[in-house]
């Protein structure tokens, strides 16, 4: 399997299962490998650890969701995986920048 379908396959494990505290050993699991074998791949292919990979993942769809639902953040936080809205808003806010009501308020009229 190619770098690229690999890649694929984790980040749909990740995005299929974000909304738990997922880990490397998991997504390594799902694919059949260790997960010293799925950090090398996810290295590899995207210079990142595995786990700023999954937090990638999870900050993409969280951005997604600020600008294409009318959800609230505390639910868009649950849904990727942090059901303490105060850390989610910390680390999405690490992450992107900004807070994420105010990342919705500064983006969401440019995407719709």
């Amino acid at each position: 399997m190619s770098y690229n379908k690999l890649l694929a396959s984790i980040k749909r494990i990740i995005e299929k299962h974000m909304n738990q505290n997922i880990t490397a050993d998991y997504v390594a699991q799902q694919l059949g490998m260790n997960r010293m074998q799925l950090h090398r791949l996810i290295k590899r292919a995207t210079g990142k650890s595995t786990s700023d990979y999954i937090l990638q993942v999870k900050m993409e769809k969280a951005q997604q969701l600020l600008l294409r639902s009318e959800m609230k953040v505390k639910d868009i936080g649950r849904k990727v995986g942090y059901p303490d809205s105060s850390y989610f808003s910390k680390v999405f806010k690490k992450k992107m920048g900004y807070l994420p009501r105010a990342y919705r308020m500064k983006y969401s009229l440019r995407h719709r």
